[in-house]
């Protein structure tokens, strides 16, 4: 048989050989796409991250955008997606806006932002901006001294923060309009909302959670009127969720308040210890038809005026079934209605299980004006009033396994208005009482089950594998 010969087209090699380089060019500097130095030092580097954008190589990863120094410019993401703007591990580069006319990063219309290690200072509305069904992860990032607000988010965007710090602004972090804010506690990290000028965290609509974690203290003291000034202010059926899967949740010192929320908000505290302490004149206060849960492990005190204050058709529903609620040492000042709890206005609180209603100014439980309790199984004692104080046309049902003991005004007091409704005879100071058939179960509601993080994990780890890594 004849040999065959086969011969190579000089023209396909050379094609063959460009896609080949091309590939392994693309595979060597995925690890550092772009490089900025804005100190000017590194001469083949970038020397801004806007003269580095319009080189963005257009490849199917994850851009990767390395930058050391300081920055002084504004930068607009628009439409851009998969870039990874970030400090080598370990470092900080810094972003510094220019205080008047945009945000220091403004995200818009773009997805798969990642930001590492960056100090964002200086913008003129917000330090980070994210609208336009943006969507952005923040690691190991800093938003501080921002004239406008650290983070705001809207227009249905959505920001995952696995760990930030966010101080001196004028709020620390604000969401509107459907977007949706998430601290992936998974990862370890912590978000620290500190001495923000008004809320540290506000919101009007869209939805806010944590793992656990996450400090709102210190902020609002720059207030001047309205609500604002609280560690949380929720307005426009804003949902958010304080769980602790990986760590305790801590609001203290915020000045007008800890947690605020209106207009069919909705707040929920659940799994280990939360702790909402020392926040001026009230702990957890909630307006217009809201609804305030707490699945346990909550202790709400140190407020000069009331622990937790529902008004306005609002609810409450603290289930001490995986754990007691601790409602103690509030009403410590000197104002004129001071309580453990007050619900006011048509409103109503359900206490289910051994919740603790304790050592607290006034009355440990004060209902006023329409509203109604039903309260079974909690201890109630030590308050300087009554155990329960019944106002303007309030009931009481008082169900089995309620302790009442030590509280410097009785028992329940009720005025002529008011109703009293138990289930076994109590000696009390009510004119009226007569037995309930209520079983206290049947507002029983399911705890918020724990995602499995498995996947998202790995998608974690994979992204930080991406950050640049100092040579030795």
């Amino acid at each position: 048989m004849a040999q065959q010969i086969v011969r190579l087209n000089s023209a396909a090699f050379r094609s063959g050989a460009v896609v080949v380089a091309m590939v392994l060019f693309a595979l060597g500097v995925h690890a550092q796409d772009l490089v900025v130095d804005c100190s000017g030092q590194n001469q083949n580097a970038y020397p801004s991250i806007n003269a580095a954008l319009p080189n963005m190589p257009f490849v199917p990863y994850q851009v990767v955008m390395q930058v050391t120094g300081t920055c002084h410019e504004s930068v607009y993401l628009g439409h851009i997606h998969n870039l990874m703007i970030t400090a080598p591990f370990g470092q900080r580069a810094s972003i510094q806006g220019d205080g008047v006319s945009y945000a220091t990063i403004n995200v818009d219309s773009s997805t798969g932002i990642y930001l590492y290690g960056l100090i964002l200072t200086g913008g003129g509305p917000e330090g980070l901006a994210a609208n336009s069904g943006s969507e952005v992860r923040i690691d190991a990032c800093s938003f501080n001294d921002n004239p406008g607000d650290g983070i705001g988010v809207s227009d249905n965007s959505s920001i995952t923060i696995y760990s930030a710090t966010l101080t001196g602004n004028n709020r620390g972090i604000s969401i509107s309009s459907n977007a949706i804010v998430d601290h992936a506690s998974w990862a370890g990290g912590s978000v620290m909302v500190t001495a923000n000028g008004n809320a540290g965290l506000w919101m009007s609509g869209g939805r806010y959670s944590t793992g656990g974690n996450t400090i709102l203290k210190n902020n609002g003291f720059a207030a001047t009127g309205g609500y604002d000034g609280y560690g949380a202010e929720v307005h426009g059926a804003g949902q958010v969720q304080f769980g602790n899967y990986a760590g305790p949740n801590l609001i203290t010192g915020n000045r007008r308040g800890g947690v605020y929320f209106d207009e069919n908000g909705e707040i929920s505290f659940w799994g280990g210890p939360n702790t909402v302490t020392n926040n001026g004149p009230v702990g957890i206060q909630g307006r217009y038809g809201s609804q305030l849960t707490l699945f346990g492990n909550v202790e709400i005190s140190g407020h000069t005026s009331v622990g937790l204050d529902v008004a306005s058709r609002s609810q409450a529903y603290l289930d001490s079934t995986f754990g007691s609620n601790l409602i103690h040492n509030n009403g410590t000042g000197t104002t004129p209605v001071r309580a453990g709890i007050r619900v006011d206005s048509n409103s109503q609180l359900t206490l289910v299980g051994p919740n603790q209603i304790m050592q607290n100014g006034g009355p440990g439980v004060l209902g006023d004006i329409n509203s109604s309790m039903d309260i079974s199984g909690a201890t109630i004692s030590g308050n300087q009033g009554e155990a329960v104080r019944l106002l303007h046309e309030s009931v009481l049902d008082l169900g089995a396994g309620t302790v009442i003991s030590g509280n410097g005004g009785g028992s329940v007091t009720c005025d002529n208005t008011s109703l009293l409704v138990t289930a076994v005879h109590l000696q009390t100071n009510c004119a009226s009482g007569q037995a309930s058939e209520r079983d206290p179960s049947d507002v029983m509601q399911s705890v918020p089950v724990v995602p499995d993080f498995t996947g998202k994990k790995e998608e974690y780890k994979r992204f930080r594998s991406l950050i640049p890594r100092p040579k030795k």
